[in-house]
């Protein structure tokens, strides 16, 4: 079994490279490499492209991930779906340029999937900390409110059209800088999601996955550092309702995002992190 898709108009520059024998040989700078999978940039006729290469997973890692109640990701193949599913939610995300997909045997799958770079954009990881430093002018703020707002609408329009990121880090929502940091508003704000090859799309998300991506985002924000207001904004945003109306029912699910948020950051930073005030005081 072959599967293979071009994007029309990449036809003449990318055309002779788009078989596996082609596409395993593409050379350029490696961002991640695994055993069985390889992320680089690379440029074509005057186009910066980004492919992720995926080799065979085997029956051992298929099993381990069984055993462990998980679904294997066994290529592109799910990544490719999650982007297409974006684009239908208008959640602005990579463009397809390329994509394939060999062998019927699961364990041995290989396929590979080829992205526009997002050029010009910097994650909200490095960002934030390097732009609200120091006493904010009235400009910052409202921008800050806003990314906030963004992040937390796109995190709703995917669980609440059944999916989840699985490595919903803010290292993971790039900001369209194409246009100069001058130009940022909250009328002007594009933020891209990205690093979606473990994205689940599910008729419903249980719980436990919801809470484990609102936790990551929890975490991953930990040092900006968050206030009260900050918080309060994101939950009202995800849950588009006021904090009257969402805690008296909700409170025990918000402060189980909390809780493991604040375990991953002692996992991670081997410290504690310095909380704003906490989510059982809303």
């Amino acid at each position: 079994m072959e599967e293979l898709y071009l994007r029309p108009d990449l036809k003449d520059s990318l055309g002779s490279l788009i078989n596996f024998d082609e596409v395993s040989k593409i050379s350029g700078q490696i961002y991640r490499q695994v055993k069985n999978r390889r992320t680089l940039s690379f440029e074509n006729s005057g186009q910066e492209f980004f492919l992720k290469l995926h080799g065979g997973v085997g029956w051992h890692e298929i099993g381990k991930n069984l055993l462990q109640g998980k679904v294997p990701i066994l290529g592109a193949r799910n990544e490719w779906m999650a982007i297409k599913r974006l684009h239908e939610l208008n959640v602005p995300t990579m463009e397809i340029a390329a994509y394939g997909r060999r062998y019927r045997n699961p364990a041995k799958q290989e396929s590979f999937l080829i992205t526009d770079a997002l050029l010009q954009t910097e994650s909200l990881e490095f960002f934030c900390p390097r732009y609200f430093q120091g006493k904010l002018n009235t400009s910052q703020i409202a921008l800050r409110r806003a990314l906030i707002e963004k992040v937390a609408w796109i995190t709703r329009q995917l669980h609440y059209n059944g999916l989840n990121h699985c490595d919903l880090y803010i290292c993971h929502f790039l900001l369209d800088l194409s246009l100069g940091e001058e130009a940022l508003s909250p009328d002007n704000l594009t933020l891209f999601l990205i690093d979606l090859h473990r994205v689940r799309l599910r008729k419903k998300i249980p719980s436990r996955w919801i809470i484990k991506d609102l936790a990551a985002i929890y975490f991953s924000a930990l040092d900006l550092p968050l206030t009260k207001s900050d918080i309060s904004r994101f939950i009202r945003s995800y849950r588009q309702a006021p904090l009257e109306d969402i805690f008296p029912r909700e409170r025990a699910f918000w402060q189980k995002v909390e809780k493991r948020a604040i375990s991953l950051y002692r996992k991670v930073h081997q410290k504690e992190p310095k909380l704003p005030v906490g989510l059982a005081s809303f």
